[in-house]
């Protein structure tokens, strides 16, 4: 019957961002983690005042702050990181919230974390850094903003690329950008 029960309580926080959830520390970490991906930010306050754990992990090791710079929810990102969530966390990929924000070229939520601390030149599992990512996703304005902030513009992935090689295949807007930037180092 108590299985059925929290069975039913995880069902409705997922249905219902606005569920208040009083039961268990996993149900409310898990209600966090879909109020950060959803962009509810008043419900993300709430939670984490609740004592929410900013930092718990998905099953692939996303916490609440990647899911909401994927998402590109950069004012959660700020309150996230204000209340103690780890820029540097890593998922099970190896990638950071950074790296996230700048594939899917959310260009706020990767500025929100280099203002966090974010580190540029991070590598995932496959040596790609967040300018990797925001090239290969063909996102000038991202691409544009960990430039501004250090990115390294030579550093090649596992596979030998770089931010060059994979801008290329997205279109010359974002390759004569990134070119202003390697003439300028």
């Amino acid at each position: 019957m108590t299985t059925n029960v929290n069975r039913q309580l995880r069902q409705r926080a997922v249905a219902d961002s606005t569920y208040k959830t009083t039961n268990t520390t996993n149900t409310t970490n898990t209600t966090l983690k879909h109020a950060a991906f959803r962009g509810k930010t008043d419900r993300v306050k709430e939670l984490v005042a609740a004592g929410a754990d900013v930092n718990a992990p998905d099953s692939d090791g996303d916490t609440p702050l990647m899911l909401a710079a994927a998402q590109g929810h950069a004012g959660i990102v700020a309150v996230l990181l204000r209340t103690g969530a780890d820029v540097a966390a890593r998922n099970d990929k190896g990638e950071t919230a950074l790296h996230q924000a700048a594939y899917a070229g959310h260009t706020a939520a990767v500025e929100a974390l280099l203002a966090g601390g974010s580190y540029v030149n991070a590598r995932d599992n496959r040596g790609s850094t967040a300018l990797l990512c925001a090239a290969f996703g063909g996102h000038a304005d991202a691409a544009m903003a960990l430039l501004a902030s250090g990115a390294d513009i030579n550093i090649k992935n596992l596979c030998g690329y770089s931010a060059l090689d994979l801008a290329a295949h997205k279109g010359l807007d974002l390759r004569g950008k990134l070119l202003r930037f390697e003439q300028r180092g």
